[in-house]
C-alpha cells in the first residue's frame, strides 16, 4: 500500500508540469499499477488452476489485462503520437472489450455471494442503482440526446461507458452489502471495490470529457490507480479468494471445521 500511497502522492506533485522527464515518470506511476494488478491476478489465477472455479480468476486477469493493454495504448497516443486526450481510440475498444470477463466476474460474485442477501438488502442495491442510472441519464446521456456528436464512435463510448458503469454499480454495490453480514466477507471486499471505484472514475470521466474539463493528469485519474492498487492488494492476499472458494464450494476444504461456518450470517 506504500506504493500506492508513493504513486498517488508524486502523481498530484508532477500534473502541473510538461517536461519529457516529467511524461516519463508519470508514465510509470500510470503503468506500475496495473501491470502489479495483472502479476497478482497471474499469481492467483496459477495458484487456483485447479480448484473448482478457475473460470472466475481467469476472468479477473483477462479483464486487468486488457485493462493494462488499454492503458499502454493510451500512453501511446499520447507520448508518441502526440494525442493529448486520445478519446476515443483503440483504447477505448480494448477498455470495452475488458468489461465482458469483468462482467462474467462481477455476475459469478454475485451468484456466490446472494445466499447472504436479504430482501431488503437487494431493493437498497436495486434504488441505489436505479437512481445512479437517473442521474446518469440527466447528466450525461440527455445531453447526447439534445445535442448529439457528428462522430458516431464518440456517441457510442459516451453512451458505452455510462451504461455498463450502471451495470457494475448494481453489483458491486449488493457484494458490497452482502460482505458486511458474512463471517470473513471483509476479506474480499477489494474485488467488488476494486469495481466500484472504477464506476466512480469513469462516471466523472464522461462528466469532465463532455464538459471538455478533463485533462491528462487530472485528479480523476488518481481514482483510476488506487482501484488499481486495490484489486493488486486483494489478489495478494489469497485468503479472498481462499474464502469465496469455500463460500460456494464448502467441499473443497472439506474435513476442515472452519469451513462448515464460513457463510453463515453474523445476524
Amino acid at each position: 500500500m506504500s506504493l500506492a500511497v508513493v504513486s498517488v502522492v508524486t502523481h498530484l506533485l508532477i500534473d502541473p508540469y510538461q517536461d519529457p522527464l516529467y511524461d516519463a515518470v508519470e508514465i510509470i506511476l500510470y503503468l506500475t499499477p496495473p501491470i502489479v494488478a495483472v502479476i497478482s491476478s497471474g499469481y492467483l489465477l496459477k495458484r487456483f488452476w485447479k480448484s473448482s472455479i478457475p473460470p472466475l480468476f481467469l476472468g479477473l486477469f483477462l479483464g486487468l489485462f486488457l485493462w493494462l493493454t488499454a492503458e499502454i495504448t493510451w500512453e501511446i497516443y499520447r507520448c508518441f503520437l502526440a494525442i493529448e486526450i486520445p478519446y476515443p481510440s483503440v483504447a477505448d475498444v480494448v477498455w470495452i472489450i475488458g468489461y465482458i470477463p469483468f462482467g462474467y466476474v462481477m455476475v459469478s460474485l454475485y451468484n456466490m455471494s446472494k445466499i447472504a442477501l436479504k430482501t431488503k438488502t437487494k431493493v437498497v442495491s436495486l434504488a441505489f442503482a436505479s437512481l445512479m442510472a437517473i442521474i446518469v441519464a440527466f447528466f450525461l446521456i440527455e445531453p447526447l440526446l439534445i445535442y448529439p456528436s457528428d462522430d458516431l464512435a464518440t456517441t457510442f463510448f459516451d453512451l458505452a461507458y455510462p451504461l455498463f458503469d450502471v451495470f457494475f454499480a448494481f453489483f458491486s454495490i449488493s457484494i458490497l452489502f452482502s460482505l458486511l453480514v458474512v463471517k470473513r466477507g471483509l476479506k474480499w471486499f477489494p474485488v467488488p471495490l476494486f469495481f466500484a471505484i472504477n464506476v466512480l472514475a469513469d462516471l466523472l470521466f464522461s462528466y469532465l470529457t463532455s464538459q471538455e474539463m478533463y485533462f491528462n493528469g487530472h485528479p480523476v485519474d488518481v481514482l483510476w490507480m488506487l482501484a488499481y492498487w486495490v484489486i493488486a492488494y486483494g489478489c495478494y492476499k489469497a485468503e479472498t479468494f481462499d474464502f469465496l472458494a469455500r463460500l460456494q464450494y464448502p467441499k473443497i476444504e472439506k474435513g476442515k471445521p472452519e469451513a462448515r461456518n464460513l457463510s453463515v450470517p453474523i445476524h
